[in-house]
């Protein structure tokens, strides 16, 4: 029987940690035929993209417009820090993201530079840069773990010509192991059984 109990209690812990899976902010609920503004937040998937400007903060591309890439893809506004979360506030872990020419500029190459703000405290910052040739290409991130926020600024040469359009951002909850307490009470379970049986 106790090791049932184990048994038991281990699974449930094995899959409350599993459980979680990936998911890929692709901005298709913000999709449109023509170019379109929107204020933040941006939320998608239980993901939420905020700028600090006044008024609208991206423009997304249009499905009929010459810069469309194919997929539905977000231009931030510059001069604005931008800050993507999850909505609950939880850790989260960043894989890679696409990034695209400029819409009206398709053949300028653009660089984004990404600080992942960890959930312990401390920063990690990576910088991309497309190579100028308009279509989406997937940059990887490196160590963006246990992140509770990813912040980035796009420094403008031009009012448009230098921020690559954002797409397919891959991310990973951070499993919360809401069953460890579970597997914890289960051990004790076998301490006191143990010390029961043990008794003449």
């Amino acid at each position: 029987m106790l090791k049932s109990v184990l048994a038991a209690a281990s699974a449930v812990c094995v899959m409350g940690v599993a459980g979680a899976s990936a998911a890929v902010i692709d901005f298709e609920g913000y999709a449109a035929t023509t170019d379109t503004l929107y204020p933040s937040p941006l939320i998608e998937d239980g993901y939420q993209l905020i700028g600090n400007g006044a008024g609208n903060d991206y423009y997304v591309v249009g499905s009929t417009s010459s810069g469309y890439s194919g997929s539905t893809a977000v231009i931030p506004f510059g001069n604005e820090t931008h800050t993507f979360s999850a909505i609950d506030g939880s850790a989260f872990n960043l894989v890679s993201i696409d990034l695209i020419e400029n819409s009206w500029a398709q053949n300028i190459a653009g660089s984004v530079t990404f600080t992942g703000v960890f959930a312990g405290g401390g920063t990690i910052d990576q910088t991309f840069m497309t190579d100028g040739i308009f279509g989406p290409e997937t940059f990887f991130f490196s160590g963006f773990s246990g992140l509770v926020s990813l912040v980035f600024t796009y420094t403008e040469l031009d009012i448009y010509e230098d921020r690559p359009q954002i797409d397919n951002l891959v991310v990973e909850p951070v499993p919360v192991p809401a069953a460890l307490p579970m597997f914890g009470a289960a051990l004790a379970g076998i301490g006191w059984f143990r010390r029961r049986a043990s008794r003449p």
